[in-house]
C-alpha cells in the first residue's frame, strides 16, 4: 500500500500544475474541511493536498466514514489518490488529469457505523454536477453522534436545496445505530450545470415542530416513546399545548 502511495504521489508529481494546500486544521479542525474540500476539487478538476487532517479532534486523521468517502468521490471523478487510509493525516487527491465527473451506480459502505449522511455531504453535490444521473447508495449509521440524522435531510437540507433548483430524491432503506450501523441511504441525482441564486435571509415563524424518536437493539420501544413525551412536553412549555394527534404524530412519523 505505501509503495503505491509512493509511485501514485511521484506521478502526482510529474503532471502536477497549480496545487491548492489546504491546512485541516483551521475552525474547528474537523472533518468538514476535508469534506468540502474533496467535493469542490472533483467539481472544478483540482489538484489539492490536505494537511493536519482532523488536528482538532481527539483522536485526528482518517476514520472509516472520511476514507469511504474520499475513495467515493475519487471513482466518480477518476482521481489519483494518495495517503486515503484509516488515521492517515495527509491526502493528495487530483481530479486534474480525471476524464470528469461520471454518473452512474455508486456504493459506498464504511463497514461501521459512520455517518451515511457524511457520506453524503461528500458526494451530493459531485453527484449533481456529473455528466448523467447518479444513484449513491451509502451504508452505515443513519442516526449517528456528531452527525446531521438522515431525517435532517429529508426534512431540512433537501427540501432547502431545492431553492436552488436541484431536486435530488432520498430513499430511506434501513436504519442503523451505533456501534452495529448496517444503515441504508439511496440519494438518486439528475445532473445540473449551475445553482439558482437564492436569498434566504429572513427566518420566518415557526409553523411545525416535529419530534423523532427511534429504538432498537435492547432498547424498548418504550424507552423511545418516553424520550419523545419529554421532548414534546419541552416543546408545549415553550410553543404551547399540543394537541394528542399533533403529540403523536409529531412523535411517530415515519421517514418516507
Amino acid at each position: 500500500e505505501r509503495e503505491r502511495d509512493k509511485e501514485n504521489k511521484e506521478e502526482m508529481a510529474a503532471g502536477r500544475g497549480a496545487i491548492i494546500m489546504v491546512d485541516g486544521s483551521v475552525l474547528e479542525g474537523g472533518g468538514q474541511i476535508l469534506r468540502n474540500t474533496v467535493a469542490l476539487s472533483a467539481i472544478l478538476g483540482l489538484q489539492v493536498e490536505i494537511r493536519r487532517i482532523r488536528r482538532g479532534r481527539a483522536k485526528p486523521g482518517l476514520k472509516a466514514q472520511h476514507q469511504c468517502g474520499i475513495e467515493l468521490v475519487s471513482r466518480m471523478a477518476g482521481a489519483r489518490l494518495v495517503g486515503c487510509e484509516r488515521n492517515s493525516t495527509e491526502v493528495d487527491f487530483d481530479a486534474s488529469q480525471g476524464r470528469g465527473l461520471a454518473g452512474g451506480d455508486y456504493i459506498a459502505d464504511t463497514k461501521t457505523a459512520g455517518s451515511c449522511t457524511l457520506l453524503a455531504q461528500t458526494s451530493l453535490l459531485p453527484a449533481l454536477f456529473a455528466t448523467s444521473p447518479c444513484k449513491l447508495d451509502l451504508r452505515g449509521g443513519t442516526d449517528a453522534g456528531m452527525a446531521p440524522p438522515a431525517d435532517y435531510l429529508a426534512h431540512v437540507l433537501l427540501p432547502n436545496l431545492r431553492h436552488f433548483g436541484v431536486t435530488p430524491d432520498l430513499t430511506l432503506c434501513t436504519r442503523g445505530f451505533f456501534p452495529r450501523g448496517g444503515g441504508r441511504i439511496i440519494l438518486s441525482t439528475t445532473p445540473v450545470t449551475s445553482l439558482r441564486p437564492v436569498v434566504m435571509d429572513e427566518p420566518g415563524a415557526v409553523e411545525k415542530v416535529r419530534c423523532f424518536a427511534f429504538a432498537a437493539g435492547k432498547v424498548l420501544p418504550t424507552v423511545a416513546r418516553a424520550a419523545a413525551d419529554r421532548v414534546l412536553a419541552r416543546l408545549a412549555a415553550r410553543f404551547g399545548d399540543l394537541t394528542p394527534s399533533e403529540a403523536a404524530a409529531a412523535a411517530s412519523e415515519p421517514l418516507r
